[in-house]
């Protein structure tokens, strides 16, 4: 606990913390105690409860996406930059200081460096080899220096590399980075990942920000066993998802998963992944059976918070309403669900799981472009319901 305490200084004093972005980070830096990888993130959360119990981490709240915040002030700050003072700096606000030798995690913002950005130079680091954590904010040009450092940083853990903007291929080095186990970039004008990137067999974190413009993710990513979360924000321009995503097993999070016609891409690939947070299901005019939608386990997933039901718009001739109704009734989640969204669906009728019996914890429902539907459930009797969204429902009529 008290290493997980002292990595907090990484960031600025008083800085918005995202609890799972930490745990994430004190588990690809080895701090997180466990005997099986599947209990890794609970032992996490067991020691942000701690820390916040003791109140070394405060301010505690939950943000507009659902996730759990946190701050550190000032005396703790400096109680855990006096643990982690020789090993921890943190450049902010683009000061200059010595770094020392002994330095195992980085943080600083390229916007704040002029110099950086205007010569494309070399990040100078006083070492070799001995960085773990590197995070990097507003990585606008500097491609080409940041390259140059990371590639002599071979035992790193963590990168985090945010706004990340006009570079259209992924840099190659960081598929080089054998002992990463935390990886999350800004990668907006980026359309593909590179096969390679599968050679890190050690990374638990895949975490893919502003990626507006991404198709493909590596085929072969079913290989990277040890993966724990994979997110994709911005995922709406994905083709596809990669097949095999069921062997996974240690998946704990996973943004998004589009049906394929084939078995590789199926919907029973979800069936044995314990997954939580958000997930969103596309191309669900693939799912070849009705009655595979059950083999999803849905019902099963109690960590799921959120969760995205979509078809493919001009999807709706290719099956019957009949077809439609009876695949949502089988998609049915867990009732500590908390947002829904469900997009093109062309039944007339919503199932009997929406109901405030099923989903006593629902606050927001967004319900898109159901043009065929007729009848509403009854959803002002949900007793946790705040935000309720209705757009191209050209056929309702009735109302619970």
């Amino acid at each position: 606990m008290r290493q997980c305490f002292a990595y907090c200084c990484l960031f600025p004093k008083d800085h918005v913390m995202e609890e799972k972005q930490l745990i994430q980070l004190w588990m690809a830096n080895g701090f997180v105690p466990s005997q099986d990888q599947n209990d890794l993130y609970f032992n996490g959360h067991l020691i942000f409860k701690e820390l916040v119990w003791r109140s070394f981490l405060q301010d505690v709240e939950i943000n507009p996406e659902g996730n759990v915040t946190c701050k550190m002030h000032d005396l703790m700050h400096n109680l855990a930059v006096s643990i982690m003072k020789h090993e921890t700096c943190n450049l902010e606000g683009g000061k200059v200081m010595d770094i020392p030798k002994t330095l195992r995690h980085l943080c600083f913002d390229m916007s704040s460096n002029s110099a950086i950005l205007e010569n494309k130079r070399e990040l100078k680091f006083p070492f070799d080899g001995s960085l773990r954590s590197l995070i990097v904010h507003e990585l606008a040009y500097n491609i080409e220096g940041l390259s140059s450092s990371v590639s002599k940083q071979r035992n790193l853990r963590a990168l985090h590399v945010a706004y990340y903007y006009h570079i259209k291929k992924w840099p190659n080095i960081v598929c080089k980075l054998e002992h990463l186990r935390y990886l999350a970039m800004s990668c907006s004008d980026i359309q593909r990942l590179p096969e390679s990137l599968t050679r890190l067999h050690n990374l638990q974190t895949l975490k893919l920000m502003n990626s507006k413009m991404l198709l493909e993710l590596p085929r072969g990513l079913k290989v990277m066993k040890n993966l724990c979360f994979l997110e994709i924000e911005s995922f709406h321009s994905l083709l596809c998802t990669p097949p095999g995503l069921g062997d996974l097993i240690y998946l704990r999070e996973l943004s998004i998963f589009i049906v394929g016609r084939d078995a590789s891409h199926q919907i029973d690939q979800l069936k044995e992944l314990n997954l939580g947070g958000s997930l969103s299901i596309g191309g669900l005019e693939n799912v070849s059976n009705t009655k595979d939608a059950k083999k999803a386990n849905l019902i099963t997933k109690n960590d799921l918070t959120s969760l995205g039901l979509l078809w493919t718009d001009g999807a709706e001739k290719t099956h019957s309403t009949e077809y439609y109704e009876e695949l949502l009734q089988g998609l049915q989640p867990h009732h500590n669900l908390e947002t829904i969204r469900i997009k093109s669906y062309q039944g007339f009728n919503f199932p009997n799981w929406m109901s405030a019996l099923a989903l006593q914890n629902l606050k927001k429902v967004s319900l898109e472009s159901c043009r065929r539907c007729e009848h509403l459930p009854p959803l002002g009797k949900l007793p946790s319901l705040t935000d309720l969204n209705l757009y191209g429902m050209d056929s309702f009529e009735v109302f619970g």
